[in-house]
C-alpha cells in the first residue's frame, strides 16, 4: 500500500494541482514520513526524487502567491495611516477639555463592568481561530516535505 503511494505520487506530480491539494498531500506524507522512520522500511529510490519535483511545483506556487499578498497589505497600511492620524490629532486638540469629563464619567465604572463588557469578545475570538489560508497549507506542505526529503537522505 505505501509502495502503491509513492508510485502513485510519483506519477501525477507533474499533474497535481499543489495549491487544492496541499493539505490532504501534507497528510499522505506524514504517513510515509511514520513508515520511513522505522528502522526496517528502506524507502524507494523513486521517492527522493518525486518529493524534489513536488518542492520544485510547491515553491512556484510560494512565489504566485506571496507577491499578491504583500503589496495589499503595504498599500493598505501606508496610504491610509496616514490619513487617519490627521484628523486624530485634530479631534484630540479641540476635545481636550470633554477629556476631562468624560475621565471623570470613566472613574465612576466600576473594574467589573468593564470585565464584563470585554470578555464576551475574547470568548468569541478564543473560539474561531482563524482558518489556515492557501499559503498556510503551501507551508505545511513544503515542512513536511523537507521532513520527508531528511529521512529519505538519512537512508541512502
Amino acid at each position: 500500500m505505501i509502495d502503491n503511494t509513492v508510485v502513485s505520487l510519483s506519477e501525477q506530480v507533474g499533474s497535481l494541482d499543489v495549491l487544492k491539494l496541499a493539505r490532504r498531500l501534507s497528510g499522505d506524507l506524514r504517513a510515509l514520513i511514520l513508515v520511513y522512520k522505522s528502522p526496517e522500511a528502506v524507502p524507494p529510490p523513486l521517492l527522493k526524487t518525486t518529493l524534489k519535483q513536488l518542492q520544485t511545483r510547491l515553491r512556484a506556487e510560494k512565489v504566485k502567491l506571496t507577491p499578491k499578498e504583500e503589496p495589499a497589505k503595504k498599500g493598505n497600511s501606508g496610504g491610509t495611516g496616514k490619513k487617519e492620524s490627521r484628523p486624530e490629532d485634530e479631534a484630540s486638540s479641540s476635545s481636550k477639555s470633554d477629556d476631562c469629563v468624560n475621565k471623570k464619567q470613566d472613574s465612576a465604572k466600576s473594574d467589573s463592568d468593564s470585565e464584563m463588557q470585554t470578555s464576551p469578545a475574547k470568548s468569541e475570538e478564543a473560539k474561531e481561530p482563524p482558518s489556515p489560508g492557501p499559503l498556510d497549507d503551501l507551508e505545511l506542505l513544503d515542512k513536511t516535505i523537507n521532513e520527508l526529503i531528511e529521512i529519505v537522505e538519512k537512508d541512502h
